[in-house]
């Protein structure tokens, strides 16, 4: 059975040996990355990170990275935020900002029991109500748009780091306020 169970002192050294297909390379941050933004989004980002080791049974599989954000002028310089902002309407979102299963676990199904789980603690809002989930997907993963594609993110026609699409899920946790009343009072 897939859990998610926080990134600790007790599991990192298993999650920073988990690595990617060769052939994925490339489509995502490497693990190393990963703790590097986990850590800096903890220093001097507004919610803590939610750095979680995915697990099948005892044994670590993967991990996902989760980030939540108000958005308001402050952190408009972001330019998916930008458009997720101006765009959509969100006044406050959960980024997918990473997700790996490791290169001797794919192809079991666990891929999708771990997405499962991810989207199922994000709905619990676990910092806070969000409008959306966010993504950035490489424009050649046609294997992870299609797995994200099936859980209701759609590409939302923009591209940002030179070629990478942003794709959204919205969420409905949040009350429906039309896109244009977006007053929002953001801690900075």
């Amino acid at each position: 059975m897939v859990e998610l169970r926080k990134i600790d002192s007790d599991n990192y050294e298993e999650v920073w040996k988990l690595r990617s297909l060769d052939n994925q390379k490339g489509y995502k941050d490497t693990v190393e990355e990963d703790f590097a933004t986990a850590y800096l989004e903890l220093l001097e980002g507004d919610h803590p990170p939610m750095f979680l080791a995915i697990y099948n049974g005892e044994e670590i599989v993967g991990y996902t990275l989760i980030l939540y954000y108000e958005l308001c002028e402050d952190n408009a310089h972001c330019e998916e935020f930008e458009i997720l902002r101006k765009d959509f309407g969100d006044k406050a979102i959960y980024e997918f900002g990473s997700f790996m299963i490791d290169a001797k676990h794919q192809g079991k199904g666990l891929g999708r029991q771990a997405m499962e789980k991810i989207l199922e603690y994000i709905h619990s809002s676990p910092q806070g109500e969000a409008d959306s989930i966010f993504l950035i997907c490489k424009t050649e993963n046609k294997t992870a748009e299609k797995l994200f594609t099936s859980y209701g993110f759609a590409d939302v026609g923009k591209q940002v780091f030179g070629g990478e699409k942003i794709m959204r899920a919205g969420l409905g946790l949040a009350p429906t306020q039309p896109k244009d009343a977006l007053t929002h009072n953001c801690k900075h």
